[in-house]
């Protein structure tokens, strides 16, 4: 067995893309052979000279003679021995192989990957890396011809029990860490954070470190994989931080989520990306990236929610028909504004006015022993 404590996982060296294309081999025979039984693979695996040191480490044997006690087993004792259920792991692959409700960190290390996420294409250019949100359909392919890429999970109980009681309560990912948690009805639609190259590769010497020691199976693993996943999100903050002080703005003042709100907030009838990042005298590519970065949000996402946000403020305090606020606020399709609208309140337009002013006649709420449809049957126990 080789000692993982000596190896310094220098990245993009000849000796370190090779150890982690071994690793990723390893890991797809693995998952093949769990998911279709095609045990070949990994068989030779175990016995190549070059591969059979890695392959025992990673499925916990002492010589290769020993699969055949697990080929024995039956598909779903052969799945727990071979891929338990994990709250946290680290691969390498050259696509997606497997997906479970969770967070996921995807570092391109070697050429391009291509994510598409909800619908939307993110192409990762070598060294960037993107965190993608619980509960959004993705699908995750190289790109490139030889590519692969670092995939780092967390699941959500360990996210609320382990990560997210040791950041700062003003972290920057804690909006995104909630829509994990408890859904984009509560705190919008989070899908993924695009961190660019950066100049130290801290972040990713600690993923490589942390894929050896999970393929390894090292001695107290979850309390070292967790400490790496502290370092990688300490080295995540400290880079947006950074990102944030060096960014080029008018008189050296960088803006602020509030700055972005509020300006599209006074503009949002028309404002574009374009004419947002002129204001702030940034390009469309970078403004976009900025608006992500602060807010959480995309830009398109921003807008939308905002403009819904005044269309609202009309409908409960003027007479104008919904057509007329529809156009107010920046929308020329009405059957388009009728469904974001129901999608972003749970109701139509007419039912939101009616609903608020139903409850203007009404200030101290529900007439007492009233059943209020906002609070179901039950309300009536709590008006005496």
């Amino acid at each position: 067995m080789e000692d993982l404590s000596l190896i310094a996982p220098q990245p993009h060296t000849p000796a370190t893309d090779a150890r982690l294309r071994k690793l990723m081999e390893i890991e797809e025979a693995v998952e093949n052979y769990v998911s279709g039984s095609d045990l070949a693979t990994l068989n030779r695996l175990l016995a190549a000279p070059e591969y059979s040191s890695l392959a025992l480490q990673r499925v916990g044997l002492n010589n290769r003679h020993e699969i055949w006690s697990i080929a024995q087993l039956d598909p779903d004792a052969r799945r727990s021995r071979l891929l338990p259920y994990r709250q946290l792991g680290f691969h390498c692959y050259r696509h997606q192989l497997t997906s479970i409700p969770c967070v996921r960190i995807i570092h391109a290390y070697c050429g391009k990957t291509r994510i598409v996420v909800d619908g939307e294409e993110l192409l990762l250019e070598e060294d960037q890396l993107v965190m993608l949100n619980a509960d959004v359909d993705y699908t995750i392919t190289s790109a490139s011809e030889g590519s692969f890429f670092i995939d780092c999970f967390f699941t959500k109980y360990y996210l609320s029990n382990t990560l997210m009681p040791r950041l700062p309560r003003d972290c920057v990912f804690t909006p995104f860490f909630e829509q994990a948690l408890f859904g984009a009805q509560f705190t919008g639609r989070n899908t993924y954070i695009l961190f660019d190259r950066s100049s130290s590769d801290k972040v990713l010497r600690f993923l490589i470190y942390s894929i050896l020691a999970f393929s390894g199976n090292v001695p107290l693993m979850d309390e070292v994989l967790s400490s790496y996943v502290f370092l990688i999100f300490h080295e995540l903050l400290l880079r947006y931080a950074n990102e944030r002080t060096a960014m080029p703005a008018p008189d050296s003042v960088s803006p602020t989520a509030t700055d972005l709100v509020d300006y599209i907030f006074a503009n949002f009838e028309s404002v574009t990306l374009a004419s947002a990042a002129e204001s702030f005298h940034f390009t469309p590519d970078y403004m976009g990236k900025l608006v992500k970065r602060l807010t959480g949000e995309s830009f398109v996402d921003l807008v939308r929610n905002i403009r819904l946000i005044k269309a609202a403020e009309l409908l409960e305090k003027s007479d104008s028909a919904i057509a007329a606020i529809a156009n107010e606020v920046g929308y020329q399709n009405i059957s388009h504004f009728y469904r974001l609208f129901e999608d972003h309140f749970g109701c139509t337009p007419a039912a939101y006015r009616e609903d608020k002013r139903r409850r203007a006649l009404t200030p101290d709420g529900p007439a007492r022993g009233a059943r209020d449809p906002q609070y179901g049957p039950e309300a009536q126990n709590f008006f005496p």
